[in-house]
């Protein structure tokens, strides 16, 4: 049986141009990635929470320190635009105001940012 040559990823001549498959499939994971991060984060309030303390283990920050890992920095920014909105989709009913949800992202965030790079450095 012959076998087919490979197929290009872009068919346009321009470099600059975008990869719609790509952009589906990035579009694609973000999404699965939001839903897990909005489940996760929503287990952890039920499950590990009581009404005095937070949840000693943040399982929403180990699946972003995970995906981080994971990903090429270059890349970084499509986890945490998934991110930002699992954090919201978690939210949503909960009442919180917009800078409460923005202020708990930006640390979560930063957090998690600082420890990919450190383990990615190191």
């Amino acid at each position: 049986m012959p076998v087919a040559p490979p197929v290009p990823r872009s068919h346009v001549a321009d470099s600059t141009a975008v990869d719609v498959p790509d952009v589906l499939r990035i579009a694609r994971n973000a999404a699965v990635f939001a839903v897990g991060y909005a489940a996760s984060s929503r287990f952890a309030d039920a499950a590990l929470a009581t009404s005095e303390l937070p949840p000693a283990v943040f399982v929403p920050g180990a699946l972003v320190l995970t995906a981080l890992l994971l990903t090429p920095p270059a890349r970084w920014w499509t986890v945490l635009a998934a991110t930002l909105l699992g954090h919201w989709f978690a939210t949503l009913g909960e009442g919180a105001s917009l800078a409460a949800v923005l202020g708990s992202f930006t640390i979560n965030t930063a957090c998690t940012l600082l420890a990919a790079t450190l383990v990615r450095r190191y």
